[in-house]
């Protein structure tokens, strides 16, 4: 059983066809079907179909249904099928019809506490039927006439007479007592099962789907090998409980662990705490000492006159900048990037002084620049771009001051 199957499992397990053929040498032979699922308590129709007249359209109805592993229920009736009361329920159904080879037949025994009924089929009719022989893995039982629909009796508690579109079904106590053949002339029933409605010509159908979701029908089918089906069925039932099962103790292991991580978690944070302050005790005069050397190398590897220059420098800018020009960037010290291409190093030029902003105007940046033409310590202003953005109306510039 693949873990697809073994995902989908709980959907297909309340998932149920239910098929009728009926046979009629005068008017042809018709297919009538109907898929059932079981959910919340109600068996609702997913789809149901009549009057199909091939194997093949039958398989484009159920195409969707037949790629998962649903199961079946295949209903006979119609000529060929023959049923005479039986009157003795432990009888064999075939010992009441004399004259016949009996291993050409299957038979079926219904019986209830006050009649017992025996129908009989030739074998070959269920064996060479192409529907049965191409979904035989899904096909767990198989019943004859119209006798199936005691599986769904309970839900027509207050009939007594169900006319079905060949015959008059006397009903007593949800057993089916006695049935009269009548022509198909009488008018159309419309069964209400829970909020679906369904036509006579499908309700046998329907009564073969449910009674493999909710078995409740006294049928014994006699003759014919169908077993497999339904114990692959149950073998796949029972993987998947313990699946389940097996799921919901991990699921139950995981949340012990989960509460007793939680419970200890704070324990453990509160210990690293600690340990944390007496490491950041040990180690503040170490790294105080080295801060205090690296900044004293940095200072006077820069090229600065004086330690305090750039801040003077990045005050003046800041002092001279107008309110119409947004400085975005100031780089005192530029990275050579010539040097560091070829020798792989480091080195940043503390005489040049990288501005980046935007402005409204191109006349704004042309007064600022001015204006820091004019500051005692620039030797020279070096413009590297200017570019407009017509859909905002302003634009990115950027230039370099040079120090003398």
């Amino acid at each position: 059983m693949s873990i697809r199957s073994l995902i989908n499992f709980a959907e297909v397990e309340n998932t149920a066809i239910g098929v009728n053929f009926e046979y009629n040498r005068t008017s042809g032979s018709e297919i009538s079907f109907c898929v059932l699922k079981k959910e919340k308590g109600k068996l609702l129709v997913l789809r149901q179909g009549k009057g199909i007249k091939t194997i093949d359209a039958l398989m484009l109805e159920l195409a969707g249904f037949l790629a998962r592993e649903v199961r079946i229920h295949l209903n006979f009736e119609g000529e060929g099928i023959i049923t005479k009361e039986s009157y003795d329920s432990n009888t064999d159904p075939l010992t009441l019809f004399p004259g016949i080879q009996k291993a050409d037949f299957v038979s079926q025994r219904y019986a209830n506490a006050s009649k017992s009924f025996a129908s009989i089929v030739r074998k070959d009719l269920v064996e060479e039927n192409e529907f049965y022989k191409t979904c035989r893995e899904k096909v767990v039982s198989v019943t004859l006439s119209f006798f199936i629909i005691e599986s769904i009796l309970r839900f027509l508690a207050e009939e007594t007479k169900i006319v079905l579109k060949n015959y008059l079904v006397h009903v007593l106590n949800e057993s089916i007592v006695e049935f009269e053949p009548h022509d198909g002339t009488a008018d159309l029933t419309v069964f209400q099962l829970g909020d679906d409605q369904v036509s006579d010509d499908v309700i046998v159908a329907y009564s073969a789907a449910a009674t493999i979701i909710i078995p409740n029908t006294r049928l014994e089918f006699l003759g014919l090998n169908i077993t497999d089906a339904q114990r692959i069925f149950q073998i796949k039932k029972r993987t998947y409980t313990y699946a389940r099962r097996t799921l919901f103790g991990l699921l139950i292991v995981l949340f012990v662990n989960m509460v007793v991580f939680f419970s200890l978690s704070k324990e453990v944070q509160q210990l690293e705490e600690r340990i944390s302050v007496h490491e950041e005790v040990f180690s503040a005069d170490l790294k105080s000492g080295s801060q205090a050397r690296q900044i004293a190398n940095l200072y006077s590897n820069l090229g600065w006159k004086v330690n305090y220059y750039p801040l003077l420098i990045a005050d003046q800018i800041a002092a001279s900048l107008p309110e119409n020009i947004e400085l975005q960037r100031l780089e005192i010290g530029v990275l050579n990037d010539n040097l560091l291409q070829r020798e792989k190093y480091y080195f940043f030029e503390s005489g040049v002084i990288r501005l980046q902003g935007i402005a409204d105007s191109p006349l704004n940046v042309a007064t600022w620049l001015d204006s820091l033409s004019n500051l005692s310590w620039v030797e020279k202003i070096v413009h590297h771009g200017y570019e407009h953005d017509s859909k905002s109306g302003r634009a990115m510039f950027e230039f370099e001051l040079h120090i003398k």
